[in-house]
């Protein structure tokens, strides 16, 4: 009606009155439970399906290693990169590393405690 009169809606909201929304219904949505679809359900079990995986073939996820080395993922990708880290299998869009190679890496940075060093003083 007011479309035909020419007259444009109220904008003022003092105007309008809303009803405050209690706290349960604001909330209600993240209290119910999503229901369990292929998508919830996929990635925690894929990854925990690859990580057995690659136990039993003895290699290590890159979560694996960044977490053995004290590193972020990005770094493990530099030292891919630059050829600098552990030997690694590109399996799709994973990277996992054998451990015996990764195990030679760790072996070639080990350092040689100094023996005497007080003597050089």
């Amino acid at each position: 009606m007011l479309a035909r009169t020419g007259i444009s809606p109220p904008t003022n909201r003092r105007l309008f009155r809303f009803r405050p929304r209690s706290s349960l219904e604001r909330y209600l949505p993240f209290l119910q439970e999503a229901p369990l679809t292929a998508q919830t359900i996929t990635p925690a079990a894929t990854a925990s399906r690859v990580e057995a995986l690659a136990a039993a073939l003895d290699y290590l996820t890159e979560q694996d290693l960044c977490a053995l080395c004290s590193i972020t993922p990005s770094t493990a990708e530099a030292w891919r990169k630059r050829r600098k880290g552990p030997a690694y299998a590109l399996v799709g869009n994973r990277v996992l590393y054998p451990k015996a190679g990764v195990r030679e890496f760790l072996d070639s940075h080990v350092r040689a405690a100094l023996v005497g060093s007080k003597e050089l003083l």
